[in-house]
């Protein structure tokens, strides 16, 4: 028997090295528990059960306390006993879906799922293939990074992969010959350290022209650059107007080797 499947009287148990999401829900479903979990914190300010989620719908309960067991275990929300508040992020996703699209609501979400162990996981991949992927290979590469069973564990990872493509963090490729296959989006920059950063293009500036901006403004606190200055001060020469007020009692003589002093420094 595999090490990590545990058989008992009523159903088997799989020990996973991460958490995957609650099998009665989907990616549409967990964002519609997202918003109701949202509204029933009133907005991140109290913490809630599921009890009090499943009260503003139709849903069954039991789903709703997966699905925000499966936010706490990502990242997505705290947890304290039995109650959960949703992190700054899922607010933010709420607000802006009143006013923009939901394409663009789901970058406040794009940094935690980054950040989450299939986003991660998912760089991890690609880092290492530095190719396109198809979806079935990208399944059984984060299948494998988490020991699932292929065949039980199927919908849930599916439901990873589809947070990775709704919020293109995975987008496919628009070429000849690559039909299905996907790649890392190029708004994701992935350094050799392994640390991550999401682009942002909305003000259609380039990321050579963002560069440039940058290396023209002078470091902050930075003795270096201030090597320029202090020698073009040393270099500089100044004019000084002395004004003497001689009353008749001050010796003239000291006034004399105040006036031959200046004159030999300067």
């Amino acid at each position: 028997m595999d090490e990590n499947k545990v058989s008992s009287n009523s159903r088997t148990k799989y020990n996973l090295t991460e958490p995957l999401p609650d099998v009665g829900s989907s990616f549409e479903r967990d964002l519609e528990i997202l918003q109701l979990f949202v509204t029933a914190s009133n907005f991140g300010k109290d913490f809630v059960g599921r009890d009090e989620v499943a009260s503003l719908s139709e849903l069954n309960k039991h789903i709703i306390g997966g699905v925000l067991t499966f936010f706490n275990k990502i990242g997505f929300a705290e947890k304290d006993g039995f109650k959960y508040k949703p992190n700054q992020e899922l607010i933010n996703f709420e607000n802006k879906l009143k006013c923009e699209t939901r394409e663009k609501a789901f970058q406040s979400l794009k940094p935690l799922i980054l950040k989450t162990w299939f986003g991660e996981e998912t760089q991890k991949i690609f880092r290492a293939k530095k190719d396109s992927l198809t979806e079935k290979e990208l399944f059984k590469l984060i299948g494998n990074a988490i020991e699932a069973d292929p065949e039980y564990h199927k919908n849930a990872i599916n439901h990873l992969i589809e947070y990775l493509k709704h919020l293109n963090i995975i987008v496919p490729i628009e070429a000849e010959n690559s039909e299905g296959k996907y790649k890392l989006s190029t708004h994701i920059k992935i350094h050799p350290e392994g640390q991550n950063s999401i682009e942002n293009y909305s003000d259609h500036t380039s990321p050579g022209e963002k560069e440039d901006k940058t290396s023209e403004e002078p470091p902050k606190n930075s003795t270096k650059s201030m090597g320029p200055v202090k020698s073009m001060i040393s270099e500089a020469r100044f004019i000084v107007n002395i004004h003497v007020n001689y009353d008749g009692d001050s010796d003239i003589s000291k006034v004399k080797d105040l006036f031959k002093l200046i004159n030999e420094n300067s």
